[in-house]
């Protein structure tokens, strides 16, 4: 499994010959199971998560803490359950399970309002910062999730998201600019592919959703232009950067390593 060994046994060993001083580090084990028992797991540990989300919130409130309390609830990532390729986890593909996360925002003292498009886990923290009158330069020029509650009838910006080797079998990114999904990925042979998405038409969980560029083209010239202006810039930056540029700086390794993506 992409670089880890599966035990089948109910219990079993590994023996690791090395040539030289050094460490094992045991990151993730991965279970087998059947897509039965795996979406059954889920859906308790959802539930499970649920109930003590809501235990949490009763208690700031019966602690009367709510009125200066911002909380947001967010998961850091979807997860596949057997849809694409029989394949169980988060860092392979980028398509809507892997992507669509929960996200329930408090703000003391804001009426309440609810996103039907896609919006970036990236626009929090700026809004966070900004509610708390915060002076942070790095944020002034972000994206901010309250400037759009706000404004109602100001556009989403794309929503972007990006998987890495060896993680996932290619780099690639996903460009989400509502109702479309573009993923552009790299190839052997260096060249990119592409895989293109219409929510409104399909919620993108299984394969045989891949929505059709001449299609789009005839029927929606203009989110066919904003699309094909976003592989330009941003597609094939993306692509360059990774395939001049092998190495990452020093604290952006770090960054990923605190949240487990690398080790």
């Amino acid at each position: 499994y992409n670089g880890s060994h599966v035990m089948t046994p109910k219990a079993g060993s590994l023996k690791i010959n090395s040539h030289g001083s050094g460490y094992v580090k045991l990151f993730q084990v991965i279970p087998l199971m059947t897509w039965r028992a795996g979406v059954h797991y889920y859906r308790e540990e959802v539930e499970y998560m649920d109930r003590w989300v809501g235990e949490f919130l009763k208690s700031l409130e019966k602690e009367k803490l709510l009125k200066n309390t911002i909380v947001i609830i967010a998961g850091d990532h979807g997860e596949g359950l057997g849809e694409r390729e029989r394949y169980f986890g988060h860092v392979r593909y980028l398509n809507q399970q892997f992507l669509h996360v929960p996200l329930i925002m408090y703000f003391p003292g804001m009426k309440p309002h609810r996103f039907e498009q896609p919006v970036s886990l990236a626009w929090i923290a700026p809004a966070i910062v900004s509610y708390a009158g915060i002076e942070y330069p790095p944020f002034k020029d972000r994206e901010n999730i309250l400037t759009f509650t706000e404004h109602e009838d100001t556009p989403l910006p794309p929503v972007y998201s990006y998987a890495f080797k060896p993680s996932s079998p290619e780099n690639k990114i996903s460009i989400i600019k509502w109702p479309y999904q573009y993923i552009i990925k790299e190839t052997d042979t260096g060249t990119p592919a592409s895989e293109l998405y219409n929510f409104a038409l399909s919620p993108s969980f299984r394969k045989m959703d891949e929505y059709a560029v001449d299609v789009l083209k005839r029927n929606a010239p203009r989110e066919y232009a904003f699309l094909q202006e976003s592989i330009h810039r941003t597609g094939q930056m993306f692509l360059t950067y990774i395939h001049k540029k092998n190495k990452i700086n020093t604290k952006e390794i770090e960054n990923l390593k605190t949240i487990g993506y690398l080790q």
